[in-house]
């Protein structure tokens, strides 16, 4: 007999990456492998769970039509031949700022999330983008010790992506002559998710910019002046 054991995980599926749900203004979007590779088909509503100091979303589908509280699944787009699902969740989207902010992307990639099976909660998870929820004109209107990413705006234009204490840093003695009309910030506790998503919009903006922002490119690649 072998001696080896096969390892049985219990902290949830390896992502596919040819599953993924689209976040839309009123909505999310199941694409057709999803909902195939893991006999949705018959499914015909969903509930949601938010976790909002993790930025996640929960979904359970099933057909239990007394679960008031539950949303209809429709195919998408209206064609039965899609084989994709959309459930109309905008109240939801309404009530967290979190998810407002994520579904106003206008880039769609960035609004597509691949979803992951949570075998202790028995249910899909996904984790979505921190996308600035948060908007104040001054430090002063920032809570003392909230940690996170923030970005800096002028007349208009991004000028700096950073992370760690939102107030603090924006009160610091470098900063006091960076002319800035408002501060944007997502709250995030652990410092290696700040740094993960701090590198994530600073390198989209790159990408789509060809520079970073103005404040970056002065203080260092990749917010130096945070560290």
């Amino acid at each position: 007999m072998s001696p080896f054991i096969r390892f049985r995980r219990t902290d949830g599926q390896t992502p596919d990456s040819r599953f993924f749900v689209t976040l839309r203004s009123a909505a999310l979007a199941f694409n057709v492998h999803f909902i195939r590779n893991n006999r949705l088909e018959e499914q015909s509503r969903i509930s949601v769970f938010c976790d909002a100091s993790r930025y996640r979303l929960g979904l359970h589908f099933h057909s239990d039509l007394s679960d008031h509280d539950s949303f209809a699944l429709t195919t998408d787009g209206g064609s039965t031949k899609s084989g994709g699902r959309a459930a109309q969740i905008g109240s939801v989207i309404n009530q967290h700022s979190w998810l407002r902010a994520a579904s106003k992307c206008k880039n769609s990639a960035l609004r597509r999330y691949t979803p992951v099976w949570d075998s202790v909660e028995k249910h899909w998870t996904i984790n979505i983008r921190p996308s600035f929820e948060t908007r104040v004109k001054t430090a002063k209107e920032i809570g003392s010790g909230l940690c996170g990413i923030y970005r800096y705006w002028a007349n208009d234009q991004l000028v700096y992506i950073g992370r760690g204490d939102i107030r603090g840093r924006a009160n610091s003695p470098e900063r006091i002559d960076w002319v800035i009309d408002a501060i944007e910030f997502s709250v995030i506790e652990d410092s290696l998710e700040q740094e993960k998503w701090e590198s994530l919009w600073l390198d989209e903006y790159r990408n789509e910019h060809g520079a970073f922002p103005l404040y970056n490119r002065i203080g260092g690649k990749r917010g130096v002046l945070d560290e």
